[in-house]
């Protein structure tokens, strides 16, 4: 019988919740918009759907499947670490506070939390699902882990362990046979609530210092200093990425490394000063060659075998393009397509057929089309040269 699906969406947002822990305690200046895309909006349904046990309001199958893994390996993980002892409390989707020194708090919402007893007291066990391809940290390093084993704790003041462990059915399209899983003693508390109070302190002092104005231009009134930031792959989730002086500063080794007989590498990347933007644009120019090259050699490695820790080799498939045109569109003509079908589908080149023109006929011949609408400019592709 179908269930009403809880909608996961609208719940708050903690500045510091567990599940951004990871990118905070990397750069202490990374700032995540609460912004969705599909992606997100795919594991939302997913989560939403295990949680009431009902895959009815899923999209397709590819959904349904990821639903299918995760309530088994849920299942061969409760029985991993039960076994025939007796389940006391079962809790999906809870929301968890964690209370830490210098009066810090944060809070999040675990997927499952199960406590059951042993002849040596209280134990849990804690879920979370990855319904995504990313690379997941080990369970004993992940700081979401972390988050939530302390708001167990703090919780249930009878625990004397919690097992936290990460669902994973998805892994570059495989399923992951055993989940990422460790186990918490309740002696390790002080030193998580540490950790976790220490990476929040940090990017609370740093986070401040931004002071960005986006409303007419760009206007960088504050910034953290480039020692403060730590660049990554994780940048690109930032909401100031394009403003970061850390980035830049990294953008400018790049160009110095690429191009060592250029005359400047440091600019101010707020001014808008006609020699400063001339810099920055020189630079970009630079980088832009040289991250392109890095791109092509890695993918020819990946190609031939290369194993990356953090990437894989994507297929995007492959262009197809017209060899013979007459004989493609007689082919098309005889298995049903009308001739005004396949030529309003067709894509002429302009400057192609005005050179097959007669010389004095070329420059009329466009002005008409554009009289009469058969063709359409596009807007003016500007670049910068540098002058003679």
């Amino acid at each position: 019988m179908s269930q009403e699906a809880p909608d996961h969406s609208s719940r708050p947002h903690a500045e510091f919740g567990p599940s951004g822990l990871k990118y905070v305690a990397h750069c202490a200046g990374f700032h995540q918009p609460y912004s969705t895309n599909e992606y997100a909006e795919k594991g939302t349904r997913i989560h939403e759907a295990v949680e009431v046990g009902d895959p009815s309001a899923l999209h397709n199958e590819e959904e349904v499947g990821i639903y299918e893994k995760i309530i088994e390996a849920e299942n061969t993980m409760i029985r991993l670490c039960f076994g025939g002892w007796e389940i006391v409390e079962d809790h999906r989707e809870i929301r968890l506070s964690m209370k830490l020194p210098r009066e810090q708090e944060t809070f999040g919402t675990c997927d499952r939390l199960l406590v059951y007893k042993t002849p040596s007291g209280s134990m849990a066990l804690m879920m979370d699902y990855k319904t995504g391809i990313m690379k997941i940290d080990p369970a004993e390093e992940n700081w979401q882990a972390k988050a939530y084993v302390i708001g167990a704790f703090q919780k249930i003041p009878s625990l004397s362990a919690v097992t936290f462990a990460f669902i994973v059915p998805r892994l570059d399209g495989e399923t992951v046979s055993d989940p990422m899983f460790h186990t918490f003693t309740r002696e390790q508390l002080p030193r998580l609530e540490e950790e976790v109070a220490s990476v929040i302190e940090t990017a609370t002092r740093v986070r401040a210092k931004w002071d960005v104005d986006r409303t007419d231009g760009l206007a960088i009134r504050s910034q953290p200093e480039p020692a403060e930031l730590n660049p990554s792959s994780s940048c690109r989730f930032c909401q100031y990425e394009d403003v970061c002086p850390a980035m830049g500063a990294l953008v400018c080794d790049v160009a110095k490394a690429a191009a060592p007989s250029a005359k400047t590498f440091r600019f101010d990347p707020s001014s808008r000063e006609p020699s400063e933007v001339q810099k920055r644009y020189l630079i970009a120019k630079i980088v832009e060659a040289w991250a392109e090259r890095e791109k092509r050699a890695a993918v020819a490695m990946a190609i031939e075998g290369t194993e990356f820790p953090d990437l894989r080799l994507h297929n995007g498939g492959v262009t197809a393009s017209v060899a013979d045109s007459t004989s493609f569109f007689n082919l098309a003509q005889s298995l049903g397509l009308l001739a005004e079908d396949l030529i309003e589908m067709a894509s002429f080149p302009v400057a192609k057929v005005r050179d097959a023109l007669p010389k004095g006929t070329r420059d009329n011949f466009i002005e008409a089309c554009k009289d009469n609408g058969y063709i359409k400019e596009s807007a003016p592709r500007w670049s910068l040269k540098e002058r003679a």
